[in-house]
């Protein structure tokens, strides 16, 4: 089975296009806790259902595959990271991004959901597939959910993953948008450390690759599948 994690502003419907009938895209708002407490727990849920899984995930839930991947190794059979970060090495960094965080977390309580959301999609980060946060309204009843995810899986607070990775023995592939210079860079620095890593670098994307490439996208969740 593939396991897919949806990015921030994300839900378990943005997955439907690469999704097979026994395939499962978690909801991550519905359970929130440190990555730590939360990969432990989804590590346990997904050994009890299924013997060879590969995991997915897409920016903020690429983050978490990652540390399901430091929680439990040898449970997965192969990953597929999406725009995904290891993690920060300074303290500065750290804070100055639970500090960015805690605006976004301020932002989703208090503005107008469409105010925000306009926010949200026009960062240069995500310039690109303007469509990606279409029938985002529905986010509008979990603001609160959403707001706390801002904290509880903020960067700032993410261990920098990138000495685990060099003992991680399970085949990841990872992509990232070939406009997307910062989250490119990021995945050539993580792929060097992967003793089974592979890096591809989607033409003509920026961070919402499955979206902006969805049939390229296609070939690589068929391809971890297989």
């Amino acid at each position: 089975m593939n396991w897919f994690l949806h990015g921030a502003l994300g839900c378990p419907a943005d997955w439907d296009a690469w999704r097979r009938e026994d395939d499962v895209a978690v909801d991550l708002y519905a359970d929130l806790a440190p990555y730590d407490e939360w990969a432990t727990r989804f590590c346990t849920q997904v050994r009890a259902l299924d013997a060879a899984p590969v995991l997915i995930g897409y920016s903020m839930g690429g983050r978490l595959a990652l540390h399901a991947l430091r929680a439990d190794p040898g449970l997965w059979r192969r990953a597929l990271i999406v725009s995904a970060h290891s993690g920060l090495k300074t303290e500065e960094e750290r804070a100055a991004r639970l500090k960015n965080d805690g605006a976004w977390a301020a932002k989703a309580r208090q503005l107008p959901w469409d105010a925000f959301l306009g926010e949200w999609n026009t960062q240069p980060v995500l310039a690109g597939n303007v469509d990606a946060l279409s029938g985002r309204e529905a986010l509008e009843a979990r603001r609160e959910a959403v707001a706390e995810a801002f904290d509880c899986w903020s960067l700032g607070r993410q261990a920098n993953l990138l000495p685990f990775l060099e003992n991680l023995n399970v085949p990841v592939t990872w992509l990232a948008g070939e406009r997307d210079a910062k989250f490119t860079a990021v995945a050539r620095t993580s792929v060097g450390n992967l003793p089974q890593g592979r890096l591809e670098i989607v033409a003509d994307a920026g961070h919402r690759v499955p979206w902006e490439q969805p049939e390229r996208f296609r070939t690589f969740v068929q391809a971890e599948s297989g």
